[in-house]
C-alpha cells in the first residue's frame, strides 16, 4: 500500500533533500545541520535518499583526478557560449 505522504510533509522533504549536499561539503549552518539530522532520524525516505548520495559522493571523491588536455576548457566554454547564442534565436 502506497504511503500517503501529506503535502507540508513532502514539502519539508523537498526542503531538506535540497540542503543535503550542502551538508556533505560541510557548508550548512550548525541551526539547519541539526535539523536536517533530527529529520533524517524519522524519515526514512529521505535517509534512504541521503545515504545513497553521502556512498555516490564519497566514491566519487575516491577517483583519480584526470588531467585533461590543455585547450579543453576554452573549447567547453566556446562550445557553452555557440549553444547559447543558438537558443536564444
Amino acid at each position: 500500500m502506497p504511503k500517503i505522504i501529506s503535502k507540508k510533509a513532502d514539502h519539508h522533504c523537498r526542503r531538506m533533500t535540497a540542503a543535503f549536499s550542502e551538508y556533505l561539503d560541510k557548508d550548512l549552518r550548525k541551526q539547519l545541520c541539526r535539523k536536517l539530522e533530527i529529520h533524517l532520524t524519522g524519515c526514512s525516505d529521505c535517509r534512504m535518499y541521503f545515504d545513497t548520495l553521502k556512498r555516490t559522493v564519497t566514491l566519487y571523491r575516491s577517483l583519480e583526478q584526470e588531467t585533461l588536455p590543455k585547450d579543453t576548457e576554452k573549447r567547453l566554454f566556446a562550445t557553452i557560449k555557440l549553444a547559447r547564442s543558438k537558443g536564444k534565436k
